[in-house]
Parts: structure tokens; sequence; C-alpha cells
């Protein structure tokens, strides 16, 4: 049986055992309080979420995938919450808010961290974001100087807050990158070198800035639109692993496909991968009649072979029940 489901199955019903013969036979709670039943529907996701099984898992990429068994962030001791698309990897939304109350704790009264937005609770498309599909995005505010709640231009940036923020993200290997606009990797590229003499060696393995072009595994990187505000990814090795791990179980490999052409149909997409077009049709919750269009991804879920399957299961007496 799927827990999930019970509060709206019995919320379901509850509203068919009502009365029908008339309003006046309605009970007061329902006749006179109709938005206590508005609330307890918009709180069902919050409900369904706590009763989800399993741990959280990142499927697929973080532009192209969804979010299984999510968390909700919450608003918290130097951490505040301004989208309601803010649901993560647990290991992404523990990393925040431990990194958001530790900033607090080093600056107090300086104004929190803003969070603008995560992935929708079971991820997916997030406009108008071409990423924060499967929970280890997020987008924050810049920490300003003063009592601002923001640093709306570079003059407003708190650079030692933001310093300190970004070692934590660093530290332990919390977070893979952080996409920033040159002119705020600028600022705290001059405050490392001059304020805090940082080796040249280890500024070049943070910084894209000076340089023009991308260079793989610098931590913060340039990206177009992030002059008010940093994208953050975080690694979530276990909900990564966590994916991993369910399709192997199902003796699995997740494959992303692009539709090429209008001859393309579920049927002989499924034959390209040794796969069933119901297979397709329920990893990607489509409609079983699903015309395919050009450029539309899909996840294949392609068949490994046995001998690989056995060798990442062992024998049920060799796990140890």
């Amino acid at each position: 049986m799927n827990f999930r489901r019970l509060p709206a199955l019995a919320l379901v019903l509850l509203l068919c055992a009502l009365p029908r013969t008339g309003q006046a036979t309605l009970p007061v709670a329902v006749a006179e309080a109709p938005a206590l039943w508005l609330g307890a529907v918009r709180a069902l996701p919050l409900i369904l979420a706590s009763l989800s099984p399993g741990p959280s898992r990142a499927v697929g990429w973080p532009a192209f995938g969804r979010l299984e068994n999510g968390v909700l962030a919450r608003s918290t001791t130097g951490l505040f919450i301004r989208s309601r698309q803010a649901w993560g990897t647990a290991e992404t939304v523990a990393g925040l808010r431990g990194i958001a109350q530790e900033i607090a704790t080093l600056y107090p009264g300086r104004g929190d961290l803003i969070v603008t937005d995560i992935s929708r609770m079971d991820g997916g498309h997030l406009n108008p974001h071409r990423t924060h599909q499967n929970g280890r995005d997020v987008d924050v505010l810049l920490y300003a100087l003063g009592d601002l709640p923001r640093a709306r231009d570079l003059k407003d940036l708190d650079v030692e807050r933001t310093w300190a923020f970004l070692m934590a993200l660093r530290r332990d290997g919390m977070a893979d990158l952080v996409l920033a606009d040159m002119g705020i990797q600028q600022k705290l590229y001059t405050y490392a070198k001059k304020s805090l003499e940082l080796p040249q060696a280890e500024l070049e393995a943070l910084f894209q800035y000076p340089r023009g072009r991308k260079i793989k595994g610098t931590f913060l990187q340039h990206a177009k639109g992030h002059r008010t505000h940093m994208h953050i990814r975080f690694a979530s090795p276990q909900a990564v692993a966590a994916s991993a791990l369910e399709d192997a179980r199902r003796g699995v490999e997740r494959v992303a496909h692009i539709v090429v052409g209008r001859k393309e149909t579920l049927a002989t997409v499924a034959a390209q991968y040794g796969t069933t077009p119901e297979s397709i049709v329920s990893e990607n919750r489509l409609g079983p009649r699903t015309q395919l269009r050009r450029g539309q991804r899909l996840f294949v879920l392609k068949p490994l072979p046995q001998a690989q399957v056995n060798a990442g299961h062992p024998p049920e007496d060799a796990q140890g029940g």
C-alpha cells in the first residue's frame, strides 16, 4: 500500500460521507469554516512529503531530472526562504541550513541568507531555470553591507561574509560549484589576494576570474544573469548514489534520449534501447498515446546485461539478510 496517499484518501472518504440532502444538514465546520478545508487541502503536499519513505533521490541530472523524497527548506536562524519552490535533497537542505546558521553566528545582526529557488516538490522543469530539476541547485541573494536585506549592486556586497559563506560551502566538498558574475568574482578575488594573501595556485582553483574562458573544475564560474545572486550546486552524494542504487536494483542504466525527428515514436525509441514503450511512459509520466516532439528529452531505462546485474547484486545469502 502507498502510505503517501493515505491523507488524500481519508479526505476523499470524509467528503463522500457527508450528507447530500441539503445544505442545512452539513456539519458546522463545513458550513461555517470553508477556509479550514481549503487550508487542509493546501497542506496535503506537506503531509504527503512527511510520509515519504526512503532516502532522498536526485534522479538524473540538474538540467534534466526529478526529485524523489525531497525535503522542504524552511526559514530558520540566519536563513530566509522566499520561494515556495524550495524542495531539495536532504543533504542540500541540511547543508544550506547549517551554513546559514554558521554565518549568522560568526556575523550576528547582519541579516539572513535569502533563498529564492531550489526545486519543485517532485523536481523537473522550474520556470525560468534550465536547471534546478533534481533538488541540488540553490539560488541565493547576495549578502549586503549595513541594514540592507540584500546587495542590489556590487558596492553593497558584504565581501567578508560572502567569502566565509563560500569557504563553508567548499569545505568537505559540500558544493560542486558556484555560478557568479565576473564582477562578483573580481571583488572576492581582490579580497582573497590582497587581504588574505591567498597563494596564486589556490586563487586559480577557486576563480574563473580573471581568465575569460571556463576552466573545468574551477569552484566559482561565470554565468550570465548572475550579478545579483549566486547559483550553488550541492554535491548531495548520498542522494545521487541512492538514485544510481535504485536503478541498479532494477537492473537498468538510465539514459537521456533526445527526440531527433517526427518519425520517432515510443515504440522506435524503446526498440533502440531494448526496453518497452510502457517503461518509457511510466518513467517519464507520459500518456500512453503521447506524440513525441522534436527536441523532447526522455529518460530511458536501458536493461543491463544479466552478468553485470549479477555482479552488482550478490546472491541473497551473501547480503547478510
